[in-house]
């Protein structure tokens, strides 16, 4: 004979549901996003979008040449959170999907698939990475490297000025 508790359920029915809560308490916390949609289920295909997603994010990583823990240990997450979220089977929040960029050196809109924005495209090659090392500098740095370059633009603007000698 099964003994129910005072709630009409079965201490083990008491238990999952315990279990269940303490998991959706810890999913929320580090920014899991887990729907009824995008659990991931035994024999259920995932969205192909998301698994896009996730090979776009997983491409980047790589492109910059930094390994999961590397990422993982920048961005404040689980390396299980990473993995899942680079195999498709979760989404990152809006929150990571920035701090992913970030990390990265890349625009949320390519690691979502879009077109680069006009403003990106605007920029030549050599500036994107300027702009890219910029985000990576520390501010002393960074304040060394603006200071470096209104030099030489300064010089640039004297060579520019001056007029030149002709041939003797």
């Amino acid at each position: 004979m099964r003994r129910l508790g005072t709630d009409g359920n079965t201490c083990a029915d008491r238990q999952l549901g315990t279990a269940k809560r303490v998991a959706a308490v810890r999913t929320a916390r580090l920014g899991w996003v887990v729907s009824d949609e995008n659990k991931r289920e035994a024999g259920r295909p995932r969205d192909p979008a998301q698994v896009e997603v996730g090979r776009r994010l997983q491409a980047a990583r790589r492109a910059v040449g930094m390994s999961q823990p590397e990422a993982c240990a920048q961005l404040g997450v689980d390396q299980t959170v990473l993995s899942r979220w680079e195999n498709g089977v979760w989404f990152p929040r809006a929150v990571f999907l920035h701090k992913l960029a970030d990390l990265y050196g890349v625009s949320v809109d390519s690691l979502l698939g879009r077109e680069a924005s006009s403003a990106d495209q605007d920029w030549p090659e050599d500036a994107q990475f300027l702009r890219r090392a910029g985000k990576e500098l520390t501010p002393e740095a960074k304040a060394a490297m603006i200071r470096a370059m209104e030099a030489f633009m300064d010089m640039n603007r004297q060579r520019r000025s001056k007029p030149e000698r002709p041939e003797p």
